[in-house]
């Protein structure tokens, strides 16, 4: 469980900085990935994010959980970083 919570978190981490690059990347017309493409880079990482919280939560019972506690912050702070954009794009 902590192999699956670790990988979930390296590819939501993995997704965010691919989604970034492609929103830094220039102006829209020039971008290969446009915006269906940029959503989905953005639910999938999200998804994921959320996958490795709710199995991080699961094993943080069992004993030794300072890999799953760091494994969880990491997520978390993505994870808001997902919702202040998802809360500028929504009042912006």
């Amino acid at each position: 469980m902590k192999l699956l919570s670790l990988i979930s978190t390296v590819i939501a981490w993995v997704l965010a900085v691919i989604l970034v690059m492609q929103m830094l990347s220039g102006n829209f017309s020039e971008r290969t990935c446009q915006t269906a493409c940029v959503q989905g880079i953005y639910w999938t990482s999200l998804a994921f994010c959320i996958l490795g919280l709710i199995i991080g939560w699961v094993v943080i019972k069992k004993p030794r959980p300072r890999f799953i506690i760091s494994t969880n912050t990491a997520l978390l702070i993505l994870l808001t970083m997902y919702l202040i954009m998802m809360g500028i794009g929504t009042f912006a």
